[in-house]
């Protein structure tokens, strides 16, 4: 397998300024929103939270409604209930935007473009101020495993492990990352699977032996919400927006085979390894059985650094800035946010892709 002879940011160390920046800037967004009201961590307190505490109880989490994670997610996440309910939610949201700044200085040192990566990632955009009130679990986990991912795509050192604990963090919220999960089995040659999947079955086997019948649940519930049922409003895939919309099965299909279509078209535009990475990104959150409207948050946490490594013209930012208040038009228009990913897409079409080296073969582990 090939890979790009160009030495990411990532190895270099970023400006001191901006490396504070990183962990100083979020707990002032924190601060910020406390001091208005807005620090809820809504959906932390409401549905993750009481099920880990039923979960340390003894009781089954799956008692909470609204509740699909999986059994390991419970088991991995048990010491938050040492922290207590608002403590723990906001270390989420904390942790949450030094991930989101981390992705900026991985991919821009220049310091007029990382100004305005930070401004396009504050909860100006409401994608981040969501994630904030909400304090969810995506960022923290399936972002994390995006940035592995990427780092398994550029072969860095131990990028066979960090395969293995990208595909625990993403199986942590399969609707947002099951895509990137099955691209990883891509990126690591077959001989490595073993090694790739030993922290994850060492996960799942010790969920076995504690949680068997809360796996036997699990499994219950995930059969249950295949059936057909009535689309949630917050479903911001072609497949969810379609059916909303009541639209003919066949025009779903020939929107979703044009969706992929375009998405190969940019893939093959594109010789940079974490562009390529993002296109899959963007596959799984447009085409996909659900993705609700706040896992795009992941699609701003990636497009943002990328595109600005591109170009930080200023229609680019506008349109930034544009489609991060696409939720206040949901009030208007279901669906609505479907098309932020498109724009992101238009913005990779019509922009010029990021140059690298030219390739050369990497075999080294």
């Amino acid at each position: 397998m090939s890979v790009s002879s160009y030495q990411p940011l990532w190895r270099q160390s970023p400006p001191l300024f901006w490396s504070l920046l990183r962990w100083i800037l979020p707990a002032i967004w924190l601060a910020l929103i406390g001091s208005i009201g807005l620090l809820e961590h809504s959906d932390w307190k409401t549905f993750f939270y009481p099920a880990l505490e039923a979960y340390v109880s003894g009781d089954s989490p799956f008692i909470v409604e609204g509740i699909f994670s999986p059994p390991w997610f419970f088991m991995l996440m048990t010491p938050l209930v040492l922290l207590g309910a608002d403590l723990s939610g906001l270390l989420i949201e904390y942790v949450s935007l030094v991930i989101l700044y981390t992705g900026l200085l991985m991919f821009i040192r220049d310091g007029r473009r990382l100004l305005i990566g930070f401004i396009l990632l504050s909860p100006l955009n409401f994608y981040v101020l969501n994630q904030i009130w909400l304090a969810q679990v995506d960022v923290l986990f399936t972002f994390t495993g995006i940035i592995l991912t990427i780092l398994v795509a550029y072969r860095e050192k131990y990028y066979v492990w960090y395969a293995g604990l990208a595909l625990l963090l993403l199986s942590l919220k399969p609707p947002s990352g099951i895509w990137i999960a099955f691209y990883l089995f891509y990126l690591v040659p077959i001989k490595h699977w073993w090694k790739m999947l030993l922290i994850p079955l060492s996960v799942g086997i010790l969920s076995l032996v504690f949680d068997f019948d809360l796996i036997l649940n699990f499994i219950d519930i995930t059969l249950a919400r295949l059936e057909p049922s009535e689309r949630p409003v917050w479903d911001v895939t072609i497949i969810g927006v379609g059916r909303f919309y009541d639209l003919n099965g066949i025009l779903i299909g020939l929107l979703s085979i044009a969706g992929l279509g375009w998405i190969v078209y940019l893939w093959r535009r594109t010789q940079d390894i974490a562009e390529q990475v993002m296109l899959v990104t963007i596959a799984g959150l447009l085409i996909n059985a659900y993705v609700g409207w706040h896992h795009l948050i992941l699609l701003f946490a990636l497009a943002i650094p990328l595109l600005l490594r591109r170009s930080a013209h200023i229609v680019i930012i506008i349109v930034l800035v544009a489609i991060g208040f696409n939720p206040i038009l949901r009030l208007f228009l279901i669906g609505i946010d479907l098309t932020s990913t498109l724009v992101v897409m238009l913005l990779l079409t019509v922009t010029q892709p990021y140059q690298v080296s030219p390739q050369r073969d990497d075999s080294s582990q």
